[in-house]
């Protein structure tokens, strides 16, 4: 179960509803209100798994680009054999009540089936009308209408109900209980099965209503008949006491003008916005609508020319690409790049030098040459085969390699300190005399005269 989805979609469910109960729920074009209702459930649902891609490759354009040898930069892959305890606790319990749901659901239908068995059936045109004997109500079930035979109005009652068969709104019934089944833990999704038949309600009073039944008097029939137990919570049934008050309320409301109609057009902008969230705000990897893909490559299948007498060599088929990068090695102690793509790169017809690219992207096909049809085409530089880009909008990246940092040499170690050389004794002359040096040089000077 992917968290992050059910996260994702009850986001956008809460803030549909919020869009309805502030704009939509106290107006009076009921039948919009219910499309509403179903469609923006859906779409709740369904924008989780689309995407804009060309708004996705806003976040993740780089900045830095640098081609690494895939082959040799594979990170060990480690896998877990005991998931966390609380995530497979939170799994088990949702999956558990949502099949506790999904049962409850089976048995109401069980129960439905079981009371059109026991009835007495009758047929008139594409309506079955099952008698409930020594009962005082009446509900429908898609073209099953459950009815007293001796009932007071039931023409009334019959208008009512035929407007749910007409209408299909079991349909809906069936779709919010699922919605509920699987959706438990957003307390929204109980409220709108509760909103779908209240407005199911005021569809079919409004259809009821004509100049022998004024609102009045058919407020006074629904009040005096409106008690005792909920026959099936799958069907629509006339005499409901729990939403009574606010179908009299509605009865009595004016007809909303035309132009309250426009309140609609709000979820458009609302939509818009979930939109980009979905491209821009949540890495996921449960997308699978791309509404606006990127321009891919497109492959084109042409034979080459014959270039043995075995016969024609055809183009090995590529997958479309984005974008293309050149397979590069990088290593940081001698500070080179190796090229580990050996097939010729051609763009437009003009060679490219694989040192100075490093992605390619925006072309519009690419054509693959093996290594006889790219030597016989391009000399002895196409010996190992060669790609060729066309594309009028074809863009090139020369990203250098990163910088390595300046290694800074150890400092030297450190020399013992040198003691201090001991002081020179002055030397002492006296006055007029001269000093015992010059007395000394001045004899040797005479004796040698």
């Amino acid at each position: 179960m992917n968290w992050l989805y059910v996260l994702e979609a009850n986001i956008y469910l809460s803030l549909f509803y919020a869009l309805y109960r502030i704009f939509l729920h106290q107006e009076t074009f009921y039948s919009l209100n219910r499309y509403y209702l179903i469609c923006s459930t859906v779409i709740a649902f369904v924008l989780p798994l689309c995407q804009v891609s060309i708004l996705g490759n806003l976040k993740r354009m780089p900045t830095n680009l640098v081609a690494v040898d895939m082959k040799s930069d594979l990170l060990p892959i480690t896998s877990v054999s005991n998931p966390d305890l609380l995530t497979q606790l939170l799994k088990y319990g949702y999956l558990s009540i949502t099949a506790t749901l999904l049962l409850s659901l089976l048995f109401n239908l069980y129960k439905l089936a079981r009371l059109y068995f026991r009835a007495q059936i009758q047929r008139k045109g594409k309506v079955i009308f099952a008698s409930l004997e020594g009962q005082s109500t009446a509900f429908s079930f898609f073209n099953l209408l459950f009815i007293q035979p001796n009932i007071e109005e039931k023409a009334t009652i019959i208008r009512h109900e035929m407007v749910h068969i007409r209408q299909k709104h079991s349909f809906d019934i069936l779709f919010f209980e699922i919605v509920r089944a699987l959706n438990w833990i957003n307390p929204l999704s109980w409220i709108l099965l509760n909103d779908i038949k209240l407005v199911h309600e005021y569809i079919a009073d409004q259809a009821t209503l004509n100049p022998d039944l004024p609102r009045h008097d058919y407020a006074m029939f629904l009040i005096n008949n409106s008690f005792g137990p909920i026959q099936s919570q799958l069907s629509n049934q006339i005499f409901n006491p729990p939403i009574l008050k606010k179908r009299i309320q509605m009865l009595n409301k004016e007809k909303s003008p035309q132009r309250a109609k426009l309140r609609l057009l709000l979820a458009v902008p609302l939509v818009t916005g979930m939109l980009c969230v979905s491209s821009l705000a949540f890495t996921k990897d449960y997308a699978v609508i791309d509404l606006y893909p990127q321009k891919t490559a497109t492959i084109r299948q042409e034979p080459v020319k014959k270039n043995n007498s075995k016969g024609t060599e055809k183009p090995v088929r590529l997958e479309s690409k984005k974008e293309f990068y050149v397979l590069q090695e990088y290593d940081p102690k001698t500070e080179t790049v190796s090229i580990l793509e050996k097939r010729l790169l051609v763009i437009n017809g003009k060679i490219a030098e694989k040192t100075k690219v490093t992605m390619i992207e925006d072309m519009d096909y690419i054509d693959e040459l093996k290594g006889p049809a790219a030597k016989a085409k391009y000399g002895a530089a196409g010996a190992n085969g060669a790609l060729e880009f066309h594309g009028k909008h074809i863009k090139t990246y020369a990203v250098p390699p990163p910088p390595v940092a300046p290694q800074t040499p150890p400092p030297p170690p450190k020399s013992p300190p040198v003691p201090p050389a001991p002081p020179v004794p002055p030397v002492k002359t006296e006055k007029g005399k001269g000093s015992r040096t010059s007395k000394t040089i001045e004899k040797h000077v005479l004796k040698v005269n």
